[in-house]
């Protein structure tokens, strides 16, 4: 018998490699699950070991804790090296924890005049240390040199104040905001933060989505300010904007003239996601603030939705009108989470009969997030609270019901008082649906149900 003959195995082309691994990169679950795919595949070859690592470095999230330093020094010394240079020029989103909690005090966050006095004592401790200088600095200003498209700022376990920042920080910030290829910026939990972080400095209009979040502007003798300055044309291009536990008054002070109206600073704007007011004169201000942009605002997200004495359930239903926002196409409702929701879903009542654009052939969808805290006892009555089957009623009734298309139920379960045998009841997707029957069986209206036990005392 002839032995058999092996077929040589002919390597893949280079960009075919490529591609597998950019189909690794975006079809796992997790970001976890895509680096855990993305290591494997950078070990299978030096084929597939370039373009894996590109990715693998493309987002970089950094958290800035006591550990920081050493982190920051090792990876300072990958970018820096010969062999990588690749590196830097493939990083796309960069994300910086600050953990305020953690006692590391890193140079960025000691006043220059501090700074400067106690240089000596700094350089001499570091050196015992092996490190000449702030190490998460000079990570920062490597990456402020890449082409980031992505740059997000938080503080975590408490706020950033940016007077305690001195200026080398601060002019590695302004560097990466002003870069021309972000067009993503999110600052989170920063008081006194200086306007020109949010507009740039540099002439830029590329920045399509801005995220503001736990954000108080500088304030001069305890007077209210503004984040952005009284001019700027930077932000022109912003698609989206996200205004969370931050006050629009500190965005655009109303009235504002024309020159500094919104729509001057915003003229594209299409998205917009905002926190629901508890006063009815925050929501007039916020409602005028929201017109300002109908003509061009497609998708509006209104969260944390709840209950105030002073509004009344015809003031929001008669001060809210959706049909004054002709190119709106997409409104969802975000309930926020309590243990008393009675009221927070007669708030979303009142904003439910809001009348909508009309269209004919592309009806506003509509999209609702209800989370709230129930106790076992409520999912073994025979009938839900009556608030609960208003809302049903309503919500399929044919005038919403034509642009209603998601409902989201998010229940966290409260334990009843424990019986005399300790038991308790199992609670399934098919009580929830008891809540609201209606929705829960229309076949226009997606229903999802989300059920999790409190977290034990």
């Amino acid at each position: 018998m002839a032995p058999t003959e092996t077929l040589p195995i002919l390597p893949l082309p280079q960009e075919i490699i490529n591609l597998i691994v950019d189909e690794v990169a975006v079809d796992s679950k997790t970001d976890k699950d895509s680096l855990d795919a993305l290591r494997a595949c950078s070990l299978v070859s030096r084929s597939f070991h370039c373009h894996s690592r590109r990715h693998l470095f493309s987002h970089i999230e950094f958290l800035g804790n006591k550990s920081g330093q050493k982190r920051a020094g090792r990876l300072v010394k990958i970018l820096e090296n010969r062999a990588n240079t690749d590196l830097v020029a493939g990083i796309r989103s960069l994300t910086l924890v600050l953990d305020m909690n953690s006692n590391w005090p890193p140079a960025m966050l000691h006043p220059d005049r501090l700074y400067s006095r106690s240089r000596k004592l700094y350089l001499r401790v570091t050196s015992k240390l092996g490190r000449r200088e702030d190490n998460l600095l000079k990570l920062l200003d490597i990456l402020s040199r890449a082409s980031l498209e992505i740059f997000a700022l938080e503080a975590q376990g408490g706020s950033l104040d940016w007077i305690s920042v001195n200026a080398r920080a601060k002019a590695i910030f302004l560097a990466i905001r002003s870069n021309p290829s972000l067009n993503s910026l999110r600052l989170s939990s920063i008081i006194n933060l200086d306007p020109v972080l949010v507009a740039g400095e540099a002439p830029s209009n590329n920045l399509r989505e801005l995220t503001l979040s736990n954000v108080g502007p500088l304030s001069a003798s305890g007077l209210p300010s503004r984040i952005l300055p009284p001019s700027s044309n930077n932000l022109a291009g912003i698609e989206r904007l996200d205004l969370l536990n931050t006050p629009h008054s500190y965005i655009f002070p109303l009235p504002s003239p024309p020159s500094a109206s919104p729509s001057h600073y915003l003229p594209r704007l299409k998205s917009l996601v905002i926190d629901f007011p508890l006063s009815d004169v925050v929501l007039d201000g916020l409602w005028k603030f929201i017109l300002q942009f109908s003509p061009t605002l497609e998708s509006l997200d209104i969260r944390e939705i709840s209950w105030s004495r002073l509004l009344t359930f015809d003031y929001i239903s008669t001060s809210i009108a959706f049909s004054q926002l002709p190119a709106l196409r997409h409104v969802r409702l975000n309930e926020k989470h309590g243990s008393a929701p009675r009221h927070s879903l007669y708030t979303m009542i009142a904003l439910l009969f809001s009348p909508v654009p009309r269209r004919e052939f592309e009806p506003v969808r509509i999209e609702l997030v209800i989370a709230v805290e129930l106790c076992e006892t409520e999912f073994i009555q025979h009938l839900p609270p009556i608030e609960w089957r208003v809302l049903d009623k309503i919500l399929t009734h044919p005038m919403h019901s034509v642009h209603l298309r998601m409902v989201f139920l998010d229940i966290t379960v409260l334990p009843r008082p424990t019986a005399d045998d300790g038991s308790h009841i199992m609670v399934t997707p098919h009580h929830a649906r008891n809540f609201l029957p209606g929705v829960a069986t229309s076949p226009s209206i997606q229903f999802d149900v989300n059920i999790q036990a409190a977290a034990p005392d």
